[in-house]
């Protein structure tokens, strides 16, 4: 019996807030559609940069397992091409392309007989080519972080200015009723509330993303940091290794 009657309060409520809703303004409605509109756009970048860090997690995951096991590099190049939505595995076809490794031959060669002062010189030059490419792929993981972060600090400021607007309303009614009547201010002021609502929906989950993904390519970059600087030590092995090949 009481979960009857509490549909029907429910059922009332929203009745009440549709007639709410449509008998505003045409300001408070036009203030409504934007912050609906970017609402939408939000929540799909919400799902999209989700979908993209999975991504993003998984191919490094799987690269790092197949770097850790192999000592060629044309091998490992192979791979990483596999990889495409790694940061990691860009990192390292960067490295290669600046190496101008294309097969096991050339590979060697490239390697072979570098003096330690050459080989110095090469793996810094490598060292600023690889920080160029991370902040590079810092910036392509960022894509449309922008928004979320506009929406958060806007729509509360949106949703305030309908409020505002719907509130000065109600005071110019109540000069021309000459008395307050709370028959006339509450639904004013009702109808000022939705658009600060409309507000809060559009900025509590971007703001919440926003932080969430940050945080991601803030670690993000430290694993990419953390990878250049062993793909470094890799390749300065591998300097030494065959130039004492060489030598001997």
């Amino acid at each position: 019996m009481y979960s009857f009657v509490f549909l029907f309060d429910l059922i009332d409520l929203d009745s009440e807030l549709l007639r709410l809703f449509f008998s505003q303004d045409l300001l408070s409605l036009i203030i409504e559609v934007i912050l609906s509109s970017i609402s939408v756009i939000s929540i799909a970048i919400i799902f999209y940069k989700f979908r993209q860090f999975r991504k993003v997690e998984s191919d490094s995951k799987r690269f790092m397992s197949f770097f850790a096991r192999y000592d060629d590099l044309f091998e490992l190049k192979k791979m990483a091409k596999k990889f495409r939505h790694s940061p990691l595995s860009t990192i390292f076809l960067g490295g290669c392309e600046r190496l101008n490794i294309n097969n096991s031959a050339e590979t060697d060669a490239s390697l072979n007989g570098i003096e330690d002062s050459e080989r110095g010189f090469k793996i810094t030059a490598l060292e600023k080519y690889l920080g160029s490419v991370i902040e590079d792929e810092i910036s392509n993981t960022e894509r449309y972080l922008f928004f979320l972060a506009t929406t958060a600090n806007i729509s509360p400021l949106l949703g305030l200015f309908g409020t505002v607007w719907g509130v000065m309303n109600v005071f110019m009614e109540i000069g021309r009723e000459g008395s307050v009547n709370i028959a006339v201010v509450g639904p004013g002021i009702a109808e000022a509330l939705i658009t600060t609502i409309f507000g809060l929906i559009a900025a509590i989950p971007a703001a919440i993303a926003f932080n969430y993904y940050n945080n991601k390519i803030d670690r993000m970059a430290v694993q990419m940091n953390s990878f250049a600087n062993e793909f470094l030590r890799f390749i300065d092995d591998k300097f030494a290794r065959e130039g004492r090949k060489v030598r001997l």
